[in-house]
């Protein structure tokens, strides 16, 4: 679901926006900036005893490349350092205040993100401080969530983030102190420390941008953070914000905001000394604090210089304007290209028209271009007409003008047979559903129900024609011979894998593996199996190695008796238990394992993945254990016979206890024992920290064989 956002984060200057930055490479900031060591300031939530310490933000960069009225919102910073940690004065106007009702998902309405790291050349082990402001209806306090990515010795390391809040007289504001211990990411608060620090400020009104935009960021963290000096004495002054942005794969955008000071100066925008833009910075608008200046010029072709670009204004330091690389953000443009269907829905022999539902943009994305479409049946054969009604898939092609192939989409089909339409009690029924669903009494319905069948009908054909999630509905339905639940999105994924396995187009699963001492490939001993499926955003395999199941086994290698593979979801995907298969049946084929003793876990996506998994190939495993994941209750009876240890959190809101619950009442209703841990407050990241260092949960996994499992 994308909820919409009128937001503007506001970063530290130079930073781009979040969803930019994600395959952004970190590089040192042009400057170190020095921030005074605080004296005699109170930690209330208050700005008056700060008086004139502290290094001043007083421009930051928006993600937005237009003005944000200060009516509308407006945000000041001020840094300073103590010994306790990184000071951090936040002066923020906004005159509607919406804030998320999940912790964890802060960041998609008012509130702040702090950034911390210990390295400035490193992206990894990000400390990450969501903050919602408490200003809301219904949000009167102030609440701190932590999104937790440090990894090995620093996950240890425990600190409060001290936060105080005063509201401005009549509402329009808040004053904010956020204490940051520097300790989480192994610093100390002394003079001469280098702290990278990025910090993003974000307003949501309902308009301007959905919240998967500014999610980015914390998923995959990598823009240049800014990097502070703890010392005696304040840098000047920053007046001037810059951020970097694409229109439409055509133009780069440099967007500035500057205090009233730098109007009437010349903005140019150069790269190796070349002049990209110029313009002058105008006169504040009446009544606003801040100018804004937008410069545009050519986007760079793939292979051009990109990076490096300045902006200069006189007497201000040459401020560094991030861009993603180009070729990065087409990928990502084209990664996200549209294609329409006449019919996914049809009736008759011929094949339903595919095209790209934007070519404009695809052309921007992709140069200049031609498309292919093979159609297949549901056995596979490709075909050049419907000849008869089932399912049908099509494969769109996109190549580039040397020929290779750019961009795949797989896109669901289904002939409907001759006799497809409904009959008079089917249309009859759905048109008092329609009738009551719109709020119609009794009578009316009665009274207008050749009018609502008629419409109804009409409606229906609209709405379904081009619809291809009908299409693997239809197509699931169509095929089922089981009495059971149909399981469309199983049954489709099974079918296309198929039908991608038979063109060769199916790429064996990434993994990373642990052996255990003693293991040897010629010996006659059989070793016990873990499986581990990661959550959304571990796609890459060096993180994945500090991370769930391996993580244990490898601090422990001498006494961890299991054999561990940890496949690597492809990016941007969903886990698919067909590939799932494919790895498993290559894990038995390669490697002495005890097919009896097969355990599968996974977390967040990969304890959702474990249950569908498990639900698919009940067979397959002596038990399983999800963590914080979610499974279809109404399939509750093919894992009647799999031993479970349910883990979860009380306090996760990610995956909120509520919403998992339903999988393990079903179990248990139905007779069977499911082992449960319920962790009381923690978060949804410590939650899989917390499972996978408990030595219970390896204890009850050689507890069970499959062959036991009757």
């Amino acid at each position: 679901m994308i909820k919409w956002l009128s937001t503007a984060a506001l970063l530290l200057a130079g930073v781009t926006s979040l969803a930019q930055a994600q395959q952004a490479s970190p590089t040192l900031p042009s400057a170190v900036l020095e921030i005074p060591k605080l004296s005699q300031v109170a930690f209330d939530g208050k700005p008056g005893d700060w008086g004139q310490q502290g290094f001043r933000i007083d421009a930051l960069s928006s993600n937005q490349p237009q003005a944000i009225p200060a009516g509308d919102f407006d945000a000041q910073v001020r840094l300073a350092w103590d010994d306790q940690g990184l000071r951090i004065l936040l002066t923020v106007h906004d005159n509607q205040w919406v804030e998320a009702d999940a912790d964890s998902e802060m960041y998609k309405a008012d509130s702040v993100e702090l950034f911390l790291r210990p390295d400035i050349q490193s992206t990894r082990n990000v400390f990450q401080v969501l903050i919602g402001p408490g200003m809301a209806p219904g949000h009167e306090n102030v609440r701190t969530y932590i999104h937790d990515y440090r990894e090995g010795a620093l996950r240890d390391i425990h600190a409060q983030v001290r936060v105080a809040r005063t509201p401005l007289p009549g509402g329009g504001g808040y004053t904010m102190e956020v204490c940051l211990p520097l300790e989480v990411v192994g610093l100390k608060p002394a003079a001469g420390t280098l702290v990278p620090l990025a910090l993003t400020i974000n307003d949501a009104d309902g308009r301007g941008r959905s919240g998967s935009y500014v999610r980015w960021g914390w998923e995959k963290p990598g823009w240049n953070f800014h990097l502070l000096k703890l010392g005696t004495q304040a840098a000047t002054p920053t007046r001037l914000g810059a951020a970097g942005s694409y229109q439409r794969l055509r133009r780069s955008i440099v967007f500035l905001n500057a205090t009233a000071e730098l109007a009437g100066k010349k903005a140019v925008v150069r790269r190796a000394g070349s002049v990209l833009a110029q313009g002058v910075i105008p006169r504040p608008a009446e009544g606003e604090r801040l100018t804004h200046l937008r410069l545009a010029y050519p986007m760079p072709q793939n292979g051009q210089p990109w990076d490096g670009v300045v902006l200069q204004v006189e007497g201000e330091s040459d401020l560094p304007v991030d861009f993603i690389d180009p070729q990065g953000w087409r990928e990502q443009t084209a990664r996200e290209l549209k294609v329409q269907v006449s019919e996914a829905v049809f009736a008759g022999d011929t094949l339903p028209a595919i095209t790209l539902a934007d070519p404009s943009l695809a052309e921007d994305a992709l140069g200049p271009y031609s498309t292919q479409v093979r159609y297949f049946d549901a056995a596979y054969h490709q075909v050049k007409s419907a000849g008869g009604p089932g399912r049908y898939g099509a494969i769109f092609e996109v190549q580039g003008e040397d020929g290779k192939v750019k961009l795949t989409r797989s896109v669901p089909l289904f002939r409907k047979p001759a006799d497809a339409g409904a009959d008079a009690n089917a249309r009859q029924t759905m048109a008092e559903l329609l009738g009551r669903e719109g709020g119609l009494s009794a009578g009316q319905i009665a009274a207008q129900q050749a009018t609502l069948v008629r419409e109804l009908g009409r409606v229906a054909t609209e709405a379904t024609a081009s619809s291809t999630h009908l299409a693997q509905v239809l197509a699931a339905v169509w095929e089922n011979t089981d009495v059971s639940p149909v399981r469309v999105r199983a049954q489709d994924d099974r079918w296309w894998h198929g039908l991608q396995k038979s063109l060769g187009l199916v790429a064996p699963l990434e993994s990373l593996e642990f052996l255990p001492k003693g293991y040897d490939p010629k010996g006659q001993k059989k070793w016990p199996l873990i499986i581990f499926l990661h959550g959304s955003g571990d796609f890459n395999l060096a993180r994945l190695a500090h991370d769930g199941v391996k993580r244990i086994a490898d601090s422990q290698p001498d006494q961890f008796g299991f054999v561990v593979v940890q496949p690597s979801c492809p990016d941007f995907r969903w886990w698919s238990a067909p590939e799932l298969d494919d790895m498993l049946d290559e894990v038995l084929r390669t490697h002495d394992v005890d097919p009896d003793r097969i355990y599968l876990t996974g977390f967040s996506m990969g304890g959702y993945a474990t249950w569908e998994w498990a639900i698919d190939h009940p067979d397959r495993f002596a038990a399983i254990a999800p963590v914080a994941g979610v499974g279809d209750a109404q399939y509750a009876p093919r894992v009647a016979k799999i031993p479970v240890f349910f883990i979860q959190s009380a306090v996760d809101e990610a995956v909120p206890l509520a919403k998992a619950r339903p999988m393990f009442d079903a179990l248990t209703k139905s007779g069977v024992t499911v082992k449960e841990l319920i962790f009381k407050d923690s978060n949804h990241t410590m939650t899989s920290r917390l499972a996978y260092e408990n030595p219970e949960l390896y204890t009850w996994f050689l507890q069970h064989r499959k062959s036991q499992n009757k």
